[in-house]
């Protein structure tokens, strides 16, 4: 659960960073490939999330199920 909060909490940062005008107008490259990258790496990193998250859930009942 620490890994999914982590990976979403980077996503979000960097859907943030990507989006300010301030980021956008400092940058060498041109605005939209770095925000286009910057969207593709946090979309990249809530599917590793979501993952993670199913993972963890079917982690779970096959612990469950052992138990009883």
């Amino acid at each position: 659960m620490k890994r999914l909060k982590r990976f979403l909490l980077l996503a979000g940062i960097i859907l943030l960073t990507a989006t300010s005008p301030v980021f956008a107008d400092v940058a060498i490259l041109p605005a939209f490939l770095i925000v286009g990258g910057a969207l593709i790496l946090a979309i990249a990193l809530i599917i590793i999330a979501i993952v993670l998250l199913v993972k963890s859930i079917r982690r779970r009942k096959a612990r469950e199920k052992e138990n009883e």
